[in-house]
């Protein structure tokens, strides 16, 4: 006679890429296993339970749905390897169901809880189409187009974006007769705002909207470009709401095939730092201020560096060069500010008119006396020599 079922536990195995979570046999019977499983519209899970002991009479287990609108169970598979049983489970709509394992003599269950969410609408996103590479002074075209249109649309109110130093806005066309250019606003060079209407409406997983012209500027070669759709507002009718498509950008390469590509990322990185720590700096004796020679000198490299990058002819190495020298002309100009001293002169603690008395008594003296290594220490801006600057400034520290 065979061996009798005496202990019977179910384990879910949830997984949607068939990685395992197993629950320890346990001696102690068990009346049920809960789960929970959260599901999307049109997504799977694999269930699967086992029974114990191994050798077990009957290892069948049948599996049921509470809501089969909601949640349903199919192809139950026994695998004698491992002796489980799996079935896959099917998101069909929105809301809670209840998987139910059952043995195969009914005295043992286990349930999981499904809930099954709506599934994410696709995101509307702007698609822009353009040769990667034009050739000096070319004119070439970038088509726009829309993806995932779950909805119709009827309207675009799309903002352009392009490095107006190398390209020329031309034209802007509809795709087709029933798109239409109600408004074009391109008042500001490198910024081109376009609202249009789509007779009949768009929808579905793609169409292309407008046919855009540029030009190539005179002098422009060896660069990339970017033009770009940084908003695009759609209208959606009957129901006149408005949606944003994800925006898009694409890069253009200037030159000719046989032509290598300059890059000056860097260059440009590298200028805008040392224009902004150019802008920032105080010409001044005081810690934290910078000498006026060192401030000319960080203005002049800068200048070379922006006529580098304005060069639409220079190479590569000529660019790398310009990039290095910036960095080092930086490097030498923070290495020059005046840096703050201690005023704490006679090492007492405080600051006080000790302190004040040390300046004073080395007022007039210059690095080139023959006592400079004693009166130095009275240097507070470190410009080789003691005079009204230094006395205002423990003054000032005084009062702090």
């Amino acid at each position: 006679m065979k061996k009798v079922l005496s202990l019977l536990v179910l384990v879910f195995i949830i997984s949607t890429m068939f990685a395992t979570v197993t629950f320890a046999d346990d001696p102690i019977e068990v009346t049920g296993v809960t789960l929970s499983l959260s599901l999307e519209e049109g997504s799977t899970a694999i269930l699967t339970a086992a029974i114990t002991p191994a050798d077990a009479a009957n290892k069948d287990v049948k599996f049921s749905s509470s809501n089969p609108s909601v949640a349903t169970v199919t192809g139950a598979t026994y695998d004698s390897v491992s002796g489980t049983t799996s079935v896959t489970v099917h998101a069909i709509a929105a809301g809670s169901a209840v998987i139910t394992a059952t043995s195969a003599d009914g005295g043992k269950t286990a349930v999981t809880h499904v809930t099954v969410v709506s599934k994410a609408p696709a995101i509307a996103a702007i698609v822009l189409s353009a040769d990667s590479r034009v050739k000096p002074g070319s004119s070439f075209n970038v088509a726009v187009g829309l993806n995932k249109l779950s909805q119709s649309v009827y309207a675009q109110d799309i903002t352009l974006t392009y490095d107006s130093n190398l390209f020329e806005y031309v034209s802007a066309a509809g795709a087709s007769d029933y798109i239409q250019i109600v408004t074009e606003d391109k008042a500001t060079a490198g910024k081109v705002r376009l609202v249009t209407a789509n007779i009949g409406g768009i929808t579905g997983a793609s169409a292309q909207v407008l046919d855009l012209s540029f030009k190539v500027k005179p002098g422009a070669r060896n660069t990339t470009g970017t033009i770009a759709v940084t908003e695009a507002k759609l209208g959606v009718a009957p129901e006149g709401t408005v949606i944003q498509a994800a925006p898009a950008s694409k890069s253009i390469t200037i030159g000719d095939v046989d032509q290598p590509v300059v890059d000056k990322t860097a260059l440009t990185a590298a200028i805008t730092n040392a224009q902004n720590l150019y802008d920032g700096a105080v010409v001044g004796t005081l810690p934290g201020q910078y000498p006026k020679e060192a401030k000319d000198a960080l203005g002049a490299a800068i200048k070379a560096a922006t006529a580098v990058q304005d060069n639409q002819s220079a190479a590569q190495s000529q660019v790398d060069s310009a990039t290095a020298a910036l960095g080092s002309a930086v490097d030498t100009f923070k290495a020059a500010v005046i840096r703050e001293v201690s005023a704490d002169l006679n090492k007492d603690g405080s600051i006080n008119v000790g302190d004040l008395a040390i300046v004073a008594y080395h007022y007039g003296k210059d690095s080139v006396g023959s006592d400079w290594t004693a009166a130095k220490i009275a240097d507070m801006n470190s410009d080789n020599k003691i005079d009204i600057t230094d006395l205002a400034y423990i003054a000032s520290k005084i009062l702090e």
